[in-house]
């Protein structure tokens, strides 16, 4: 397990930096990120006790506001586009608003998963994910991808339906893309679980009260829930502020449920969790703060900014704990 906190000159450069950390902590690097100037602006990453491909186009990270994408597939084919990888899930996650100087990136790594944070402006942050759940049971699968996408008229409304923030627990505004949490499984030997709406359904995403969509290859996806900051079975604990008989603050797991609420009654099964990362209420902790608990070391962030200010990105006190550990 390893971690990793430095500045780049752009996103593109952050990505080169994680490829070269991912790397030197056992990751396969399929395609590279050498360079921000390089002419495919995309690199693909996995590691071998997981069963997926991740793919990073920062093509137009770099221009505008800035946007990555990250894909997540079943197979790989060399240089293909992340949208042609055989087995990808259809809808790739983004991260916006991430073009100009990177001021600080975090990288939080261990053989199973990748977790990124970066400040992309003064007081402002985003995250995303990959990896593999901590998972309940014996099945297949447990990869994860996660994307921090802010819809930029709505950005003072953190509540509202237009965003779709890491383990979010809420509805994204688009009728025909999923960005929410997103997992990969199926029992041992590739049949669906029990609960899929379609036997060879192996895609399951957290965008709950949303009908399931096809995939690529006209399967049908499940649907998730997961306890994110907007919603979700935690999120009453997740608003509570420190302890008055100890000060602390409380770090709630984020759990990963797989349904199907295309049947009556709708059915849910807890897949696992996501490793060494939690909710937090931040209201008495400041970004980027050590946070201690017995033995194990915190670093905190806003989901995206802290504060309940009008006309400015804000997300009130949310926030995440990453676990720090330093080979």
């Amino acid at each position: 397990m390893s971690y990793q906190t430095g500045t780049a000159t752009s996103v593109g450069n952050m990505l080169v930096q994680l490829f070269d950390f991912a790397s030197a902590n056992g990751w396969a690097i399929d395609e590279d990120i050498s360079s921000d100037g390089q002419a495919t602006k995309r690199g693909t990453i996995h590691h071998a006790a997981m069963n997926t491909y991740y793919h990073i186009d920062f093509s137009q990270g770099q221009t505008g506001s800035g946007t990555l994408k990250i894909s997540i597939s079943t197979g790989y084919t060399a240089l293909a586009l992340p949208d042609d990888q055989p087995g990808v899930f259809y809808s790739g996650h983004q991260v916006t608003h991430v073009a100009g100087a990177i001021s600080a990136y975090w990288f939080f790594e261990s053989d199973t998963y990748l977790h990124i944070v970066l400040k992309n402006s003064a007081g402002n942050y985003r995250h995303f994910h990959i990896g593999m759940l901590e998972k309940l049971g014996n099945w297949t699968g447990g990869d994860y991808l996660t994307g921090h996408y802010v819809n930029a008229p709505n950005n003072s409304i953190p509540t509202h339906n237009a965003h779709s923030l890491p383990f979010d627990g809420a509805d994204v505004w688009s009728s025909n893309i999923m960005r929410g949490a997103l997992i990969f499984g199926t029992k041992n030997g590739g049949a669906a679980f029990d609960l899929a709406p379609e036997v060879a359904t192996k895609w399951y995403v957290s965008c709950p009260s949303r009908s399931a969509e096809d995939d690529f290859d006209g399967v049908q996806v499940g649907e998730g829930l997961c306890n994110g900051s907007r919603g979700g079975i935690a999120s009453p604990i997740s608003t509570l502020g420190p302890s008055d008989l100890t000060g602390d603050a409380p770090l709630v797991p984020i759990s990963f449920f797989a349904g199907n609420t295309g049947v009556v009654p709708g059915r849910y099964m807890l897949a696992g969790s996501f490793p060494d990362v939690r909710l937090i209420n931040i209201r008495e902790l400041s970004a980027e703060q050590e946070y201690t608990v017995a033995s194990d070391t915190w670093v905190v962030f806003p989901v995206g900014r802290k504060g309940t200010e009008v006309g400015e990105e804000q997300t009130k006190t949310w926030g995440y704990a990453y676990k720090k550990v330093i080979a």
